[in-house]
């Protein structure tokens, strides 16, 4: 009785011994083989990123393509835009030329230079993955040997000399194995750098040809005698705002709706006849003040641009509320004071006071 407990024992460390053992392997194991497995996500994130490069170039050119179509649409059939028409039917020949022939020239050129090359180094990836999956079932194997031979030992069983034949040959193409993969993963690892460094080249060189060929076609556009900076100093051909019927007075009608809605260059502002009603504290508010005083002055419209003077038979006003100057180029007045109204236009015009010149509210006069 004592042999046989003795004997389990035996077993019994024997197979704790080997177990720790192995768990001393799976750990240095498992740690280069998700160092081995992110530097493959990594690759694979890289793959996409060319895959939306190429699609990203295709889009480009036929964007550029419909471009000229529309630009050459836009002027199409008026014979007063015969320079335009010459320039935007050669940017659409040029656009047009072999359109299909250089974007399958890009996802060639990639395939051949990046593609394959990257599809059979992550055969290598795949060799140790299907390998690291074999190991798993060497592991599996042998621990199961390993139970029977310390089930067979404790029992003098008679198989028990078989098995612990098996279990060596099992022990041995485990540690075989997991011996290799514990060079070959940190290695290819190691050697991402030594690959990538020519593909990659080559993928920037396709690159580079590609920006290239595009400049080549572009500058087959005829471009000979137009000045490109007169677009940021183009005139304008409407009539100017302050000759405008839209700025003008009407004896007997109210421009103000037109003169409210519009933004640019003048800005909305309460009328004359119907100032809204809010709070403020002094007597002569700011630019930014509420709409209404405790005194009952209307808000000071927003500044446009200063008007074109115009020549007219004196105009008189007199001052319904104090205004007090926000700036040097405004006019300061009381309520009652008569002002030389020279110029009107929108909500702000141009007067003058005992020799002095500004702009006020036009809401603040009669």
């Amino acid at each position: 009785m004592k042999k046989f407990k003795a004997g389990i024992s035996k077993a019994k460390d024997a197979t704790v011994g080997k177990l720790k053992g192995d768990q001393n392997k799976d750990e240095e194991f498992n740690h280069q083989f998700k160092t081995l497995k992110n530097n493959q996500e990594q690759i694979n994130k890289l793959s996409k990123c060319i895959a939306d490069y190429n699609s990203a170039a295709g889009a480009l050119i036929k964007a550029q393509q419909k471009i000229a179509e529309v630009l050459s649409q836009m002027v199409d059939g008026d014979a007063s835009q015969r320079e335009i028409q010459q320039f935007a039917q050669s940017y659409k020949q040029v656009t047009e030329a072999s359109i299909n022939e250089k974007i399958n020239l890009l996802d060639e050129l990639i395939k051949v230079q990046f593609n394959d090359p990257l599809n059979n180094y992550l055969n290598e990836y795949k060799e140790i993955n299907d390998r690291v999956r074999e190991r798993n079932r060497r592991h599996g194997e042998k621990e199961k040997l390993l139970s029977e031979t310390a089930k067979y030992k404790a029992k003098s069983d008679p198989r028990l000399q078989s098995t612990e034949s098996k279990l060596a040959a099992a022990n041995q193409a485990y540690d075989d194995l997991n011996k290799e993969l514990t060079v070959d993963m940190p290695a290819l690892v190691a050697d991402r750098g030594k690959f990538f460094l020519p593909v990659m080249a080559n993928v920037v060189e396709i690159q580079a040809g590609f920006y290239k060929e595009l400049n080549k076609q572009l500058s087959y556009v005829q471009q000979s005698g137009i000045d490109k900076s007169k677009g940021h100093s183009h005139p304008s051909v409407i009539t100017p705002r302050e000759k405008s019927s839209v700025s003008r007075m009407y004896s007997g009608f109210d421009t103000s709706p037109h003169q409210q809605g519009h933004t640019s260059p003048s800005y909305s502002a309460p009328s004359h006849n119907s100032p809204s009603h809010n709070s403020h504290s002094h007597n002569s508010p700011s630019h930014n003040s509420p709409s209404h005083t405790p005194s009952g002055q209307p808000q000071v419209p927003t500044r446009a641009a200063p008007p074109v003077p115009r020549s007219k038979p004196e105009v008189r006003a007199r001052g319904l509320w104090d205004f007090q100057a926000q700036d040097g180029n405004e006019l300061s007045f009381r309520a009652g004071e008569t002002l030389t109204i020279l110029t009107q236009q929108g909500d702000w015009w141009k007067a003058s006071l005992n020799g002095r010149e500004g702009m006020i509210p036009a809401n603040y006069v009669q």
